[in-house]
């Protein structure tokens, strides 16, 4: 038997976490389109909300895949590897590789997605194999051209490699926790060494550069934020008496969320900030585990629904942002920036959650619900 999230644990606000981050993401990138039109922008302020919502998701995605994975290992004695990869499957591959066909058949070939500031030709000897073998954040941190309105799936990449090492490390490993911790220490432990690099060291710029090419890439790499999410999964499931004592209590909770509010800004300040990120956002995974009573309003019916709808909302976002920006280019003017800008915003929040609905409702959900069977 394989447990089912919903069917065993459903918990309430979650959604609303997703809903969140994927509005901030939105936010983020609706600015960085700005920038890669050369239009004015504010991204140096959206830019950080953007990256510690990027913690969030794998945060979370470590809290619950880590839970389902240890909750079936508990009540069944083992994990079965075919069930997980294919409801994974079913859920990430079908707009993952939509977009991949659109971008190669329909993006490269249209107007609406040409972007100025490309001067370099995408090697697609390098890129497909890399995009169609889950690999996409090597392709887009190593190469100096990127598949037309795909730079974003970095982070699906991300994610897939930690869904094909951790079902294997949670059903082989005698001791889970020391398994994570180490990926944690591990991560720590290298972005120690590239600080020290960057600011003690005499290397040459050359050096210096490929270097920084590296430690962009790794800091994006962010298994320690699904790997403190997976502890927080661990201890909920088997200290959690002792665990909840102390994450429950008012004064923990809402320091731990004014720090966050406070902080979340500056997600590009301090790769080491996001371990204090993916600790915060777990401490408020873990409460709403534990009480099943969301945050504040993230538990209502639009909520709910967006939060469902966050996926498809994340991968259609980018090449909408694209569309928006050639179709607004001959009205750019100094004259009418507020209006300008207003009509760019509902046009790329529009959009983007329009086709995000259309996608689940009629193609994601279905798709879903037959892997389930």
């Amino acid at each position: 038997m394989v447990i089912k999230l919903r069917d065993k644990f459903y918990i309430r606000g979650l959604d609303g976490l997703r809903f969140l981050g994927s509005f901030l993401i939105l936010l983020h990138h609706t600015e960085k389109g700005k920038v890669l039109f050369g239009y004015e922008s504010h991204y140096s302020f959206t830019n950080g909300m953007g990256h510690t919502a990027m913690t969030l998701f794998f945060t979370l995605s470590g809290f619950l895949i880590t839970y389902i994975l240890l909750k079936e290992k508990k009540e069944t004695g083992t994990i079965s590897l075919m069930n997980f990869y294919k409801r994974r499957i079913s859920r990430i591959w079908p707009l993952y590789y939509l977009l991949i066909f659109l971008s190669l058949f329909f993006f490269s070939q249209s107007k609406l997605f040409y972007m100025p500031a490309t001067n370099t030709s995408v090697n697609y000897f390098v890129a497909l194999p890399l995009y169609f073998l889950q690999l996409p954040n090597f392709h887009v941190f190593f190469s100096g051209a990127l598949l037309v309105a795909l730079g974003h799936l970095w982070s699906i990449g991300v994610e897939e490699q930690f869904y094909a090492i951790t079902p294997l490390l949670i059903k082989k490993a005698k001791n889970i926790v020391k398994t994570l911790v180490t990926i944690i220490l591990i991560k720590f432990f290298i972005t120690i060494v590239f600080s020290i690099l960057f600011n003690f060291s005499l290397l040459p710029a050359e050096v210096l550069n490929n270097l920084k090419v590296i430690k962009h890439f790794l800091f994006n790499l962010r298994f320690e934020a699904f790997a403190i999410g997976g502890l927080g999964a661990y201890f909920f499931i088997e200290k959690k008496e002792r665990l909840l004592h102390y994450i429950n209590q008012p004064m923990i909770k809402y320091l731990n969320l004014g720090l966050l509010i406070l902080t979340m800004g500056l997600g590009n300040a301090s790769q080491l900030l996001h371990l204090f990120f993916a600790v915060s956002f777990t401490f408020i995974l873990v409460s709403l585990a534990s009480k099943n009573q969301p945050i504040f309003f993230l538990d209502n019916f639009i909520i709910r629904y967006i939060g469902k709808i966050s996926y498809g909302l994340y991968m259609y976002q980018l090449p909408v942002i694209y569309i928006v920006s050639n179709l607004l280019r001959p009205y750019y003017n100094s004259s009418n920036l507020l209006w300008w800008n207003i009509i760019y915003y509902i046009l790329c929040f529009c959009i983007s959650f329009g086709i995000s609905i259309l996608s689940y409702e009629f193609i994601e959900r279905k798709i879903i619900a037959l892997a389930r069977k």
